[in-house]
């Protein structure tokens, strides 16, 4: 195995990494591998059912394909590997929060940043980039920049024009102390019953969450403007969320921060059409979950819920809701060294059999 000595730091969501490791197959049965068909990813970390860790990369995102090969980024770049570990394409990126796979997998969706002059500073502007997977090339860009003007005018009272401080901005880079908006999520939106009563909810078009706006967007399949918008408020209030997505029954899943006035943090559904929010799932008491930062949620096959929990250290939890949220498994993250800074981001269960069987690793 190879070892780097190394932090990674993206955006206020850090994963804080002893010895991180470059790559390691672990030695264990290949039974203990592959046989089970569910695998939890965190960042670029792969463990089994049994909560075992079975494969691990040095970057902060990760992506499988089945024929062994995978998409990174540590932060700052973004690439692709084949299964031989050979270097495919590299482009340096700015990456945050998000990779994730549109609907057939031969694209990425990439939250960025760049920095333009606003209100005589200079100042932090997230971006949304489409990236062919073969090549590793921009085919779609949007740009808060570029954007700006819209979303004052599409932001709740008083926020349009406003910008937000954040300390961790600052430390990655000093000359850079505020920010336009902070996204922390983007989907492309799936097949879903809300779509038969609103075309704006159409396969295709993209969802995304505007934090320190305090409202979801959502953007057409051009990723050229935004074509609704809705305000956290509409939902309970004007807190911060995470992980926005929207399911097949055209709800949209949301991870429910709550960071600046609340006092714990809620996993909730949005019914667009019928303006519903249902809360799926607090704490008892309530305050035992409260992750003021960060945050991934998942809605499972079996109608589970796998979600993150920076609270009390870096945890993955699975719960039943058929059982009054009863929770049937979990994982403590427990390769950080600084311990008050347990932060990540999103947890997704994957079946990645094929994607081990292939990875011949170094």
């Amino acid at each position: 195995m190879i070892l780097l000595n190394n932090t990674l730091k993206t955006g206020l969501c850090l994963l804080l990494i002893n010895s991180t490791v470059l790559f390691v197959r672990f030695a264990q049965a290949e039974s203990s591998r592959i046989t089970k068909k569910e695998h939890t990813v965190v960042g670029c970390r792969i463990y089994n059912s049994k909560g075992q860790r079975v494969w691990v990369y040095k970057a902060r995102f990760c992506l499988f394909l089945e024929d062994g090969s995978f998409i990174s980024s540590n932060g700052y770049n973004l690439e692709k590997h084949s299964k031989e570990f050979e270097l495919l394409w590299s482009r340096d990126l700015k990456v945050h929060h998000q990779v994730n796979w549109n609907s057939d997998k031969t694209k990425l969706l990439v939250i960025s940043e760049d920095y333009h002059e606003y209100k005589g500073e200079k100042i932090k502007f997230d971006t949304l980039i489409i990236a062919d997977s073969e090549t590793g090339a921009t085919q779609q860009k949007y740009s808060l920049y570029e954007d700006r003007a819209n979303i004052e005018r599409l932001s709740p009272k008083g926020r349009g024009d406003s910008t937000i401080h954040i300390p961790e901005l600052v430390r990655r880079t000093p000359s850079i102390k505020n920010q336009f908006s902070h996204l922390n999520s983007f989907y492309e939106i799936p097949d879903n019953e809300s779509a038969k009563k609103d075309p704006v909810f159409s396969k295709g078009n993209f969802v995304i969450n505007l934090n320190y706006k305090f409202m979801i967007a959502i953007l057409d399949s051009k990723l050229e403007r935004v074509i609704r918008v809705i305000h956290h408020s509409e939902l309970d209030n004007d807190e911060s969320m995470h992980d926005v997505q929207v399911l097949s029954s055209g709800e949209l899943l949301i991870y429910y921060n709550r960071s600046f006035r609340g006092d714990h943090s809620s996993l909730v559904k949005y019914d667009p059409i019928k303006k519903i929010m249902t809360t799926l799932f607090e704490s008892e008491p309530k305050t035992v979950f409260n992750a003021k930062v960060c945050g991934g949620i998942q809605e499972l096959d079996n109608g589970n819920l796998l979600y993150s929990d920076v609270t009390q250290g870096a945890w993955v939890y699975e719960i039943d809701p058929s059982k009054s949220n009863k929770r049937v498994w979990s994982l403590r993250i427990d390769d950080i060294v600084d311990k008050t800074k347990q932060y990540i981001q999103q947890a997704k269960r994957e079946d990645l059999t094929q994607f081990l069987q292939q990875n011949l690793g170094l």
